[in-house]
């Protein structure tokens, strides 16, 4: 309603980001943030209530469109997108168009097995849901409760930039194994893929210039064609 208020020309659509696995009919599995189910589809409600046709998409492969439509991957059809936050997401764009895979889970990267974590076994349940391994370890909330256990406190800042700004060796070593990890995703995509580029985001934008090339130099290290 409040979207509507302020719109110039009345809405004729509504498209909700939603985190987790988005089906094609727009069923939501795997979201911890969104909790007990309601009953029924998100975007129904929405669509009952505001009168609009309503899609409800992965938020993260809403992120990768607009980063090929105006942002990192402007220039590019075939990218890998990585999204670091309160979990940790990816997108593929191929020739121009979001692959969602044949369930609408392709590129939920925070169930790739880390830590030598079995990749056959369960993954951890959180609230009803799963979250993947590699999330439940370097996800942003992940990474800042690491942090917080070595007396580094982020307070208001980023975690990576509170990392960055510790002179503590235990930081620098912590912010070292956050790298590895996000780095491994984005490895694992370029030899599966192959895309034209990896582009990087939510909080991992937020790494200062020297933490992203090191970023980088570890992609690079580790893929077979770079």
């Amino acid at each position: 309603e409040a979207l509507q208020a302020a719109a110039e020309t009345r809405s004729t659509c509504a498209i909700i980001s939603m985190p987790g696995v988005v089906s094609a009919e727009g069923d939501v599995s795997l979201a911890p943030a969104l909790g007990a189910s309601p009953g029924r589809r998100l975007q129904d409600l929405v669509a009952e209530i505001s009168g609009l046709h309503t899609i409800g998409e992965n938020d993260v492969n809403l992120l990768a469109l607009g980063e090929s439509e105006d942002g990192a991957a402007r220039d590019g059809d075939d990218f890998g997108l990585i999204y670091v936050g309160d979990g940790i997401g990816g997108a593929l764009v191929l020739n121009g168009q979001v692959r969602r895979g044949a369930t609408g889970s392709a590129g939920e990267i925070g169930f790739l097995p880390w830590n030598r974590a079995d990749a056959a076994g369960p993954a951890r349940a959180v609230s009803g849901t799963a979250v993947g391994p590699l999330e439940s370890d370097w996800s942003v909330p992940a990474l800042t409760a690491k942090a917080e256990a070595i007396g580094v406190e982020p307070g208001t800042a980023h975690v990576v930039t509170a990392l960055e700004g510790s002179e503590a060796p235990e930081a620098a070593l912590l912010l070292d194994q956050a790298l590895d990890a996000w780095a491994y995703a984005a490895i694992v995509l370029t030899c599966v893929v192959n895309p034209g580029r990896i582009v990087l985001a939510g909080d991992a934008a937020d790494l200062g210039p020297a933490s992203r090339e090191a970023l980088a130099d570890r992609v690079r290290e580790g893929s077979p064609s770079p």
